[in-house]
């Protein structure tokens, strides 16, 4: 998992968590009568403070805004100067050739921009022997290297990570 996905995750456990907490509060709140009497005094005697806690809150979620939006953007990949490809454009295009040429041996699971711009490509095999799978590799290089070249112009290394 990349960081900016664990972040996200993060933050969207926390969101979940905050209305866990709230529908919880809501519930027990007929059953807490002491409770109640205090937030029907915080509301009427010190009603000065909710602006500072209603800022506090927009502030609050000013910042998930701007958090989520900046973890969800596309992923966009630049592989040659003034053209970029979308991720699932380059997707679509490994699936079709896995399924042409690597019928049931190789399926495509993932397709990531790792570091320095680097493809990964994260694949699950077919049960196959050791020699059979190295050649199963050679040959899937050779054809992700010259369907990246001749499709995007991608001529940078690529990531092939291998669910076993």
């Amino acid at each position: 998992m990349f960081f900016k996905q664990a972040i996200a995750s993060a933050l969207h456990l926390f969101v979940v968590f905050a209305f866990f907490t709230a529908g919880l509060f809501f519930v027990l709140l007929p059953y807490l009568p002491l409770t109640r009497i205090e937030i029907i005094d915080f509301l009427s005697n010190r009603y000065e403070q909710c602006t500072q806690i209603g800022m506090g809150l927009f502030l609050v979620a000013l910042v998930f805004l701007i958090g989520f939006y900046a973890l969800n953007r596309g992923k966009y990949l630049v592989i040659r100067i003034g053209l970029s490809a979308d991720l699932r454009v380059v997707q679509h295009a490994i699936e079709d050739c896995f399924a042409k040429q690597f019928k049931k041996k190789i399926s495509l699971k993932e397709v990531a921009l790792g570091p320095k711009s680097y493809l990964d490509f994260k694949v699950q095999l077919a049960p196959i022997d050791e020699a059979a799978r190295e050649d199963l590799f050679i040959e899937v290089e050779k054809h992700l290297s010259l369907l990246l070249h001749e499709r995007f112009g991608y001529s940078k290394p690529f990531h092939l990570i291998v669910k076993i």
